[in-house]
């Protein structure tokens, strides 16, 4: 079975596209210091933020600073 070019080209992109997903979840593990059982988590917050690592660190804060903040909150 053959694929089209076009086929080929869309498939090309796509692989593209999820590595460099990958390489930035990893970067996200990284600097959160998140067990790699978080990796499926850190490639849906890239995913939602089109793949912007600095939006998806954001948001990563945010809820770390909510989380923190509603615990105090309930001593």
């Amino acid at each position: 079975m053959s694929i089209s070019k076009a086929e080929q080209k869309k498939w090309g992109y796509l692989i593209t596209w999820f590595r460099a997903l990958f390489g930035k979840s990893s970067k996200l593990i990284e600097k959160f210091g998140y067990p790699w059982e978080m990796m499926p988590l850190m490639y849906v917050i890239l995913k939602d933020t089109s793949g912007d690592i600095d939006e998806a660190s954001k948001r990563i804060e945010e809820a770390i600073y909510f989380e923190v903040e509603g615990i105090e909150n309930s001593l």
